[in-house]
């Protein structure tokens, strides 16, 4: 391949700070992806920490329950059978209420998990992208030093040929970095289908909930 062949063409040039702009971007979306997940991880374990309490409360209404019963058939006058209704039915709905919470803290945990991965692949990614850029800005630089030294008589030939080399070698570097950005981006693109998965799982849980 000849030197020419090594030179970026216009639109490698332009994609420099293409480059440069989709490393700000996924830098902020990680960042922000990051304050979803620990939302998401932090919502989970109030909501499980809510639901133990919940089950405590409940357990102490079922005590109740039958504390009623044995008032009501005592004839309390205090305890009647429409209160004694009325607490049945509350336990009831509690019980569902439970049971569904449960269910949703789950799938909220088994998201946070996911977007935990995404998260770091989003990182791996961004990271891929600003060492390209900078490698990037590399073979533009010594592509440009090179140019100049070509229209300069006072050039020696062994300049020109260390120049010519580094041309070279700083382009086998940009591709070595494109392949590794594509190579990442897989995994990006299959940690969103999990958090895709995760979300219908939880729109699932909640739509199929009888209360």
């Amino acid at each position: 391949m000849g030197i020419k062949e090594d030179l970026p063409m216009d639109e490698e040039i332009n994609d420099i700070q293409l480059t440069k702009k989709l490393t700000n971007s996924l830098f902020n979306l990680e960042s922000n992806e990051e304050n979803v997940m620990k939302g998401i991880k932090d919502l989970a374990n109030r909501m499980k920490k809510s639901n133990h309490e919940m089950a405590n409360y409940l357990s102490l209404q079922n005590e109740t329950v039958r504390l009623y019963i044995q008032l009501v058939n005592r004839k309390s006058d205090i305890i009647n059978n429409q209160d004694l209704m009325k607490i049945k039915e509350h336990v009831k709905r509690m019980e569902k209420t439970v049971s569904v919470q449960h269910e949703i803290y789950n799938s909220f945990q088994e998201m946070g998990d996911s977007y935990k991965e995404y998260h770091k692949t989003l990182k791996d990614l961004a990271k891929s992208f600003e060492k390209l850029n900078k490698k990037q800005k590399d073979w533009h630089d010594s592509a440009a030093e090179l140019s100049k030294a070509q229209g300069s008589q006072m050039t020696s030939g062994q300049k020109l040929d260390k120049l010519e080399k580094a041309v070279n070698k700083q382009k086998r570097e940009v591709m070595k970095y494109y392949d590794d950005r594509k190579h990442r981006d897989g995994f990006v693109q299959h940690a969103m289908v999990r958090i895709n998965q995760a979300w219908i799982k939880l729109k699932n849980v909640i739509k199929t909930q009888e209360w």
